[in-house]
């Protein structure tokens, strides 16, 4: 009994790695076949890549987004753009703020304005273009009754970090359903990101 149990456990775990092994070849896939485009802010000093095809949008005000990065519509029926969105925040307002005071702030506010309407994915110190940073990943809770249309509502992928007298909070949004379909493209312009002036 006990062999025939050993059996099913490891045919379970060859399965699970099989299946891991796929998910993971087939992320790299995805991330390789991306062409990207260069995106680079004088004013804010830090760079990044994008992918071809998608809407990419500048402002200039602060606390706002800089950069704003759409996905293109899949169909006629597409309503909602994944997006992703750089926005910089100035800490000189905020005198001696460190990034464990901004993250406690940062998490207190999402938790406290949506409270049980949301729920945590992973909640982790990261790193950003080299820097100590944070990574927060939560999404909204369907509506009691409407628990069918839980791929509609949205899910939120947050890194941010310091640099300079600035706090760079990159996001990306997108409906549940559609989420993990462009996180080999997002995690691909996280990794990208560079703070620094352009070299000459």
């Amino acid at each position: 009994m006990k062999e025939r149990s050993s059996d099913y456990i490891l045919t379970i775990l060859i399965v699970f790695f099989a299946l891991a092994l796929f998910s993971f070849a087939g992320y790299l896939l995805l991330s390789s076949k991306t062409v990207y485009s260069d995106y680079y802010n004088d004013t804010f000093e830090f760079s990044m890549k994008y992918p071809q095809g998608w809407t990419m949008s500048e402002s200039r005000e602060i606390p706002a987004i800089v950069v704003m990065v759409a996905t293109p519509l899949r169909d006629a029926l597409d309503t909602f753009q994944e997006n992703v969105s750089v926005t910089v925040t100035d800490l000189k307002r905020k005198p001696g703020v460190t990034l464990d005071q901004f993250t406690k702030i940062t998490l207190e506010q999402t938790m406290g304005m949506f409270k049980d309407g949301i729920y945590v994915e992973s909640s982790r110190m990261d790193r950003l273009g080299g820097k100590p940073g944070y990574r927060f990943i939560w999404g909204m809770r369907p509506p009691k009754g409407m628990e069918t249309e839980a791929g509609s509502t949205l899910k939120y992928f947050h890194i941010w970090a310091f640099y300079k007298d600035f706090a760079y909070m990159f996001t990306y949004a997108g409906q549940e359903s559609q989420f993990d379909l462009y996180l080999p493209q997002v995690k691909a312009m996280v990794r990208s990101i560079k703070f620094g002036k352009r070299n000459p």
